[in-house]
């Protein structure tokens, strides 16, 4: 396994799993809308099958959660008013297999 520490390797990562896999489920911190990871989320929404991503702090820009608020799959949390949930989890950390 490979450990991946950089944000460059991180959003590579991502974007080939979010292509790859039918579906998906990530949490996170914050989301920008200004990645291509964001581009690939929009494209491949019917993937998502639960994100979190948390709002506090003012972190997630509001480009990303304006994307996907009025989406079937999205609504706020009530036990966690901090967090945003889609249908989708992150983790900020992937193993990959490898050399």
């Amino acid at each position: 396994m490979k450990l991946i520490t950089t944000a460059t390797e991180l959003e590579k990562e991502f974007r080939r799993l979010t292509r790859q896999y039918k579906n998906f489920y990530w949490a996170t911190a914050w989301a920008s809308s200004s990645s291509k990871l964001f581009n690939d989320l929009l494209i491949n929404k019917d993937k998502i099958g639960k994100i979190v991503v948390g709002i506090h702090f003012y972190q997630t820009h509001p480009d990303f959660i304006e994307a996907f608020l009025n989406d079937k799959k999205s609504a706020l949390s009530n036990t966690q008013k901090e967090h945003f949930i889609l249908n989708c989890i992150y983790s900020p950390i992937v193993l990959k297999n490898g050399s």
